[in-house]
């Protein structure tokens, strides 16, 4: 190439020699930003910002006729920026922000660690609560020979002479008298069963079956009719009715706990302590322009909605005589089928319920116990 012949503004110079494009260098803040870091907490609170909303417009005791406008000044709060470049902006002065855990967070579930707490000694049982509800030894020796295994064979006559009858604290006279069948029936109940007096109730759900009639608009308006005298009678009525153009069934066995007792009793717990009861919004600053932001969105307590909703909690009237702090509980319910046999196609339908106002890197994971139990769904096959 002759390069005698180029002027400057030849094309053939421009597309030989010269870059397409400036090629930009990665910074050391940029770079620091790129390597494999576990998740970071939060920088700590700026000044505050304060702007005005208009809450609402409210007559004047004065003069009927006039109306004042009542403007609420509310803050907003940032957060100094993370070796991440994130920062957070609270609408109102927050409470307080948690923190994220140190470095070892998501493995301190396989090995303690140096500043993780010692466990506590493990407490000491008596030979009398580990055999409950058998009175004495000879009795729990006796009976677990008896179940153990089907049919009774040689090699049970043999392990019944070893294991019990030549056990030095087996005695003939302590399982005289003895009721197993009333030992048995203790046994086979359930103390933390969803059955029993813990907390869950179990209801009758009324499902609508459709019978393929096509409907009318007398029917519809009659079925309507049916429907809201059924609610008002709802003892006396047919548990299963005929519509115009459907069945009314009663589903039982649904079991399931209260929503107000789940809430009160995590609300109430340590885990509590590092929920979130602030949303806020999340910026990230690329380290190559600090004038510029984008939006993230990391967990539902920096989502678009809990915001609103936050705010219309925030800017409605409190509760006659309460001047506590308010906050959502941001519930999320998650149900699956479960298997509940090796073999067979017996199934389990549970509904859990996760809180939003935890972190989902400590709600994923399985020693947190995020997920609580909040009804069970029984399976039903109709033949109509």
């Amino acid at each position: 190439m002759d390069l005698d012949n180029l002027s400057p503004s030849s094309p053939q110079l421009e597309s030989d020699t010269l870059p397409t494009r400036r090629i930009r260098r990665l910074t050391e803040r940029a770079k620091a930003m790129l390597e494999d870091e576990l998740p970071e907490g939060p920088g700590d609170l700026l000044s505050d910002e304060s702007f005005g909303e208009s809450q609402g417009i409210a007559p004047s005791s004065e003069d009927p006729k006039r109306s004042t406008l009542r403007i609420r000044i509310r803050r907003l709060v940032k957060t100094a920026v993370n070796k991440f470049g994130l920062v957070r902006t609270y609408h109102g002065h927050p409470s307080g922000v948690p923190k994220s855990q140190k470095l070892d967070f998501l493995t301190d579930d396989l090995q303690p660690t140096q500043d993780s707490p010692p466990n506590p000694p493990l407490k000491k049982k008596s030979v009398k609560d580990i055999i409950h509800p058998y009175p004495n030894i000879s009795s729990f020796l006796f009976n677990r020979w008896h179940w153990d295994g089907g049919k009774k064979t040689k090699k049970g006559r043999t392990d019944f002479i070893e294991s019990v009858a030549k056990h030095p604290d087996f005695k003939v006279d302590d399982i005289t008298g003895v009721n197993f069948d009333r030992l048995d029936a203790q046994l086979a109940e359930n103390p933390g069963g969803v059955v029993e007096n813990n907390g869950w109730t179990e209801s009758s759900v009324p499902i609508y079956i459709p019978t393929g009639k096509k409907g009318t608009k007398a029917s519809r308006q009659e079925t309507a009719a049916r429907r809201r005298q059924a609610r008002v009678e709802d003892e006396d009525s047919d548990p299963e009715e005929d519509y115009a153009t459907g069945r009314k069934y009663l589903v039982h066995g649904l079991h399931h706990r209260s929503i107000v007792d789940i809430v009160r009793e995590v609300f109430s717990g340590s885990d509590s302590q590092r929920f979130h009861w602030h949303p806020f919004e999340e910026h990230w600053t690329p380290p190559w322009d600090e004038n510029s932001q984008e939006r993230v969105y990391g967990d539902l307590f920096s989502s678009k909605t809990l915001l609103d909703e936050d705010r219309k909690l925030q800017s409605s009237p409190p509760e006659p005589g309460c001047d506590l702090p308010r906050a959502i509980a941001a519930m999320m319910v998650y149900s699956d089928a479960t298997q509940v046999a090796q073999f067979g196609q017996a199934k389990l339908w549970p509904i859990y319920i996760y809180f939003g106002n935890q972190s989902k890197y400590e709600r994923g994971r399985p020693a947190a116990r995020a997920g609580h139990s909040v009804a069970f769904l029984p399976s039903v096959c109709l033949f109509l």
